[in-house]
C-alpha cells in the first residue's frame, strides 16, 4: 500500500469490515481489491469464462 499507513489502515479496516458482504452470493474468489477510493473500494471479479475454468480445476 503507498500512502499515510494511518489512511492504509482505515481503508483496510472498512474493506474488511465489508468483506462479508462483498463474498457474499459470489463462489469464486476475487481477483484483486482496489482501496485507494477515499469512499469506499472497487473489487475485480474474473471474467465468466475464466471462473468457470477455475472451478472445473477444484
Amino acid at each position: 500500500m503507498l500512502g499515510d499507513r494511518a489512511l492504509a489502515g482505515a481503508r483496510l479496516r472498512r474493506f474488511i469490515d465489508a468483506y462479508p458482504q462483498v463474498v457474499a452470493g459470489h463462489t469464486d474468489h476475487f481477483i484483486y481489491a482496489d482501496l485507494r477510493y477515499t469512499n469506499g473500494f472497487a473489487v475485480r471479479w474474473p471474467e465468466p469464462a475464466a471462473a468457470a475454468k477455475t472451478a472445473a480445476r477444484t
